[in-house]
């Protein structure tokens, strides 16, 4: 949302909040002669609130004047009624020119009575409109107890207003914020500190809208979130979604208070926390747990609620799987419960053929499943007639076995000392999340058979990732999944990608491995593929990575049946490319082998 602040802009300006779904709240422009600081100052440290029919006061004396604003009034709702994405009225700021706000409230409401009004941003609050508006910068900000009293709703229309000078960027000398700053660090680390310490916990208090201060420097005022000429942003775009995803998920407490657990890959980087020692993911209640949301080197939460008792069964996802690249084939094997089902699947593809071999089965509730509580507590488990899984922690790594009447294999995925994978929280809200372990480019070795005939899969040429989630999802869900193993000038490369389902979360799932070293990615970035095509290049890309993906297969599955449904394109190929690691190096991708999807889930 933007507030227009006192000025009315080209149509093509609404034009474009339309187009991008962005709301609007309107001022009026000012009027009035000369204002008195008593009265558009004083209230920014003293509760003071006066009447507005005092229109000396307000400079507001000439009744010209009044006039001449009630009519600008009319022509600014003539002007923009149509705007769709026009969501409130702001008749007066602060004290600006103000008189009778209750009369252009009321007037307000006969010209266009479908849209909210703000009768009063900032100060000497008349008890009008449907907002009890509020600007507040010096002090800290807290709900007061009397204005749960109050039937209109809670709004903090101006608050931060931080200001730091971009060099070269600027329009003029002159400095103007309500706290200084001299590095981004210094100013990011102060935003996310604001809305931790005081905006989260007024919105889990019920506070309705906030208003930051301000979107871009203008002439004399450095405290925007943009340079004055719109080409430097002060703040990194992902603190600024992580400190969003905080207001949406509404927890009770800050979620992160520990400044310590966080990412520190670039200056003023806060956004995605990393977690150091073990934490349960759910709280007692079975909602998630603020001090979950991260992520991590290696598995460290605790997923044991996720699946116990009746909180939100149905929503309930577990699962395991693994898939194997080698020069001639490709496996993947897959253990999951969906609460009041078990989905399992072991797939082989024949690369010098083309020809694949599935084996899919469905059980009833579950009961075909054993899945560990959390990472590494057991054994993963599928027992059907059509089909056997078993997955177990061993000395040195994860052995993979499983058979079918035309399949067997008995896979070692190793675990070199040192190999670190990445663990992360993506939290839609507090009811529904997702924890998933990424661990990529673990060395293959062991024997795979297909009607008889068995091949031996070498380390040093087969590759395994692991696939781990604990979660409860919403009902629909669209993602891309990519990841890859293998070696580029010598050093063991591991690709995880992820897109879509992370998108306003505040986290990612991106990753480079490099000698079993994880380097994270706190970029969301972009893919581009074709959906009529699935076989041409994929292109992912961003400020940290640039990739090419070419496929050679594609794996298709779709179900429609109602209320349930998937549609799913993996497609297994190669990636080339660079991405930059956590200390800035571009690290060359050279044919490594894997795999991008993409999936949309109903269930």
């Amino acid at each position: 949302m933007l507030r227009k602040h006192i000025k009315i802009e080209p149509l093509r300006w609404y034009y474009h909040c339309d187009r991008l779904g962005m709301l609007v709240w309107q001022d009026m422009v000012s009027g009035g002669t000369d204002y008195k600081a008593p009265i558009i100052t004083a209230p920014a440290l003293l509760p003071i609130r006066l009447k507005d029919s005092h229109y000396k006061r307000y400079g507001r004396a000439s009744a010209q004047g009044r006039a001449e604003f009630m009519a600008e009034l009319h022509q600014t709702v003539e002007l923009l009624r149509n705007v769709a994405s026009l969501a409130v009225w702001v008749p007066f700021n602060e004290a600006w020119g103000k008189f009778d706000a209750l009369a252009a409230t009321d007037e307000l409401r006969r010209l266009d009575p479908t849209r909210t009004i703000d009768h009063a941003s900032g100060w000497h609050d008349q008890g009008g409109g449907d907002l009890k508006s509020l600007h507040v910068y010096f002090t800290p900000f807290t709900l007061r107890k009397r204005w749960k009293k109050d039937s209109r709703a809670v709004a903090l229309t101006e608050y931060g207003g931080y200001s730091l000078r971009m060099a070269g960027h600027d329009f003029s000398d002159r400095e103007f914020g309500y706290r200084r700053f001299r590095s981004a660090a210094d100013l990011g680390a102060a935003f996310v500190r604001l809305h931790e310490r005081e905006i989260v916990p007024a919105i889990a208090g019920g506070l309705a809208a906030v208003v930051y201060t301000q979107l871009s420097d203008v002439e004399d005022e450095l405290n925007g979130l943009l340079s004055y000429d719109r080409r430097v942003s002060k703040l990194h775009d992902h603190l600024v979604q992580g400190v969003t995803a905080q207001l949406v998920l509404n927890p009770p407490a800050p979620l992160s208070p520990d400044p310590e657990t966080r990412n520190a890959m670039s200056p003023g980087m806060l956004v995605e926390n990393e977690i150091t020692s073990r934490v349960a993911l759910t709280l007692p209640n079975g909602r998630l747990n603020p001090a979950a949301i991260g992520w991590s080197r290696t598995p460290l939460h605790d997923t044991s609620g996720i699946g116990r008792g009746m909180q939100r069964w149905g929503r309930n996802k577990r699962w395991e799987y693994w898939a194997i690249t080698s020069p001639t084939h490709i496996v993947s094997l897959t253990v999951s419960s969906l609460d009041y089902a078990a989905v399992h699947e072991l797939w082989v593809l024949d690369r010098a053929t083309g020809v694949s071999i599935g084996t899919n089965v469905t059980g009833v509730l579950g009961g075909s499943a054993t899945l560990p509580a959390s990472l590494g507590d057991g054994s993963a488990r599928a027992k059907t007639g059509k089909l056997q899984i078993d997955i177990a922690e061993v000395p040195g790594g994860t052995r993979l076995r499983a058979s079918t009447p035309r399949v067997r294999l008995d896979i070692m995925a190793a675990r070199p000392a040192g190999h670190e994978s990445l663990g992360v929280v993506v939290p839609w809200n507090s009811r529904q999340f997702q924890y998933t372990v990424k661990d990529v480019a673990r060395p293959a070795s062991g024997t795979l058979s297909v009607d008889g005939v068995m091949v031996s899969l070498e380390a040093g040429e087969s590759w395994a990732v692991l696939d781990h989630g604990r979660g409860r999802w919403p009902y629909s869900m669209h993602w891309n999944w990519g990841a890859g193993s293998g070696v580029t000038d010598g050093r063991t490369i591991g690709i995880q990608l992820g897109s879509k389902w992370t998108d306003g979360t505040g986290a990612t799932e991106n990753a480079l491995l490099v000698d079993g070293r994880l380097h994270k990615i706190s970029e969301n970035l972009t893919w581009d593929y074709s959906t009529t095509n699935w076989l041409a290049p994929w292109h992912i890309h961003g400020a940290t990575a640039d990739l090419v993906f070419t496929p050679f297969y594609d794996k298709v599955s779709a179900i429609n049946l109602g209320v349930l449904g998937n549609n799913t394109h993996q497609c297994f190929g190669h990636y080339d490319g660079e991405i930059a690691d956590s200390d800035g190096n571009r690290i060359k991708v050279a044919g490594i082998l894997g795999w991008a999807e993409d999936v949309h889930n109903r269930w």
